[in-house]
């Protein structure tokens, strides 16, 4: 499971998203405000990318390519659930890059004859991959809704 390091920063992260959520509605941006209420909800922060390789092993090109492919599809997805204007078509997609791409590049990494070296690397990355997957699907649903909610006020 990913760890924020020490206590300082996890409160400090924790009042960031309270701030957040606080701006949100003084702002009164929808969007804004459903994605800081899940982070609220939550409590989930994300660092800016996924755990490093151990430092003890020379890993073989092919690793490598997967990490920075892995690093590549965290980072992107991390993007579009950052945004405040995302739409839950950009969304979708970075769900289908995390749930195939990613899931797929995990398995091969673990099945790969190194991969017995990496196992708690693979947990932290698959947990911290799936976080981010359930933020950005509750910050969709949460988009969706509020559109259905303003369809039905309109059509009234």
């Amino acid at each position: 499971m990913f760890r924020v390091g020490d206590v300082s920063t996890q409160v400090r992260s924790v009042a960031e998203i309270v701030y957040q959520c606080f701006l949100a509605a003084v702002a009164g941006s929808p969007q804004t405000l459903t994605r800081a209420l899940f982070a609220c909800v939550l409590f989930m922060t994300f660092p800016d990318t996924i755990p490093e390789l151990p430092q003890a092993w020379a890993w073989p090109v092919n690793l490598l390519a997967a990490y920075d492919a892995l690093a590549e599809i965290y980072q992107h997805a991390l993007r579009a659930w950052d945004q405040e204007d995302a739409d839950p078509l950009r969304l979708n997609y970075h769900l289908g890059s995390l749930e195939g791409d990613a899931t797929q590049l995990l398995g091969a990494i673990e099945e790969d004859p190194v991969g017995s070296k990496l196992t708690e690397w693979l947990v932290q990355t698959a947990e911290l991959i799936e976080r981010l997957h359930t933020s950005i699907v509750s910050y969709r649903d949460g988009i969706q809704n509020q559109y259905v909610d303003k369809k039905s006020i309109y059509r009234c």
